[in-house]
């Protein structure tokens, strides 16, 4: 194989690499028109007030960070349930979401890491995002507008971050704390009982994230807007298998031209 033949092929695989997967992604959710968890089997996602996904008449078209994709419409009081049970540490963890409200002064909430049997867990507040009890971060938001919001956890240290996908703000970091631990059911976009339900409000979710390891935010913001399109990988396996295909004629063409090295002095 040629220096060149082999950097292709290098180059290749290390694209297909970036594409398939951040590394530990155990939920995507793209909310196009279902509930369905685009990374594979288990961690499904449920609606709060029952077992069924929520109809069609539910969803709509919104351009999110640029790219025109199905959202999921959510009333006061409606929400989504996710079962995290699987994951083995869970002091360890990253969770995003695309949000939208027009509601982002008043407590909105977002995360209940608890699955709702407390009041903290990351809400909109003050026109930005707050982790209750612990504080808001200083950016300000505009109601309808999109937001990521990202959450990590590495058992010493908690990060909530806020803002576009290149352009992130700190709301709140904290140390070791029982309030970052995640139950078995995470709770989103949805308010719980010592509030009343009253500290929630229309929302729009494009996009939902679950990893079960601490991520970078660079990594956070490389996450896609919408599903990735299967022809994509389908296309960089074409191209693989075809950089196969023309190594391997050389390496046969230069063999019988007795130029391969095994092969020379052979009769």
């Amino acid at each position: 194989m040629t220096s060149v033949s082999a950097h292709v092929l290098i180059c290749m695989c290390s694209c297909l690499a970036c594409v398939s997967a951040h590394g530990h992604e155990v939920g995507s959710y793209y909310f196009d028109g279902n509930l369905d968890n685009s990374s594979g089997p288990g961690f499904g996602m449920i609606a709060v007030d029952s077992n069924s996904p929520y109809s069609p008449s539910d969803y709509s078209i919104e351009s999110v960070f640029g790219t025109s994709k199905k959202v999921l419409n959510l009333t006061a009081r409606q929400g989504l349930n996710v079962d995290v049970s699987a994951i083995g540490d869970h002091s360890s963890y990253t969770l995003v979401m695309d949000v939208r409200s027009e509601e982002i002064y008043s407590y909105n909430k977002l995360m209940s890491l608890d699955g709702g049997d407390s009041d903290s867990g990351v809400y909109f507040k003050s026109y930005a995002v707050n982790f209750y009890p612990l504080g808001s971060g200083s950016a300000t938001l505009t109601a309808n507008e999109w937001v990521r919001v990202a959450l990590s956890y590495d058992r010493t240290n908690m990060n909530l971050y806020y803002g576009d996908p290149n352009a992130f703000t700190l709301a709140v970091s904290g140390s070791a704390n029982a309030y970052y631990t995640l139950s078995d059911t995470l709770q989103f976009l949805t308010d719980d009982a010592h509030t009343s339900y009253a500290e929630n409000y229309p929302l729009q979710v494009s996009a939902l994230w679950i990893f079960d390891t601490p991520m970078a935010l660079e990594d956070v913001g490389d996450l896609p807007a919408s599903v990735p399109e299967p022809a994509s990988y389908a296309a960089i396996l074409g191209l693989l298998a075809c950089a196969g295909m023309a190594v391997r004629k050389r390496t046969i063409s230069r063999a019988r031209q007795g130029l391969c090295g095994p092969c020379q002095g052979e009769q």
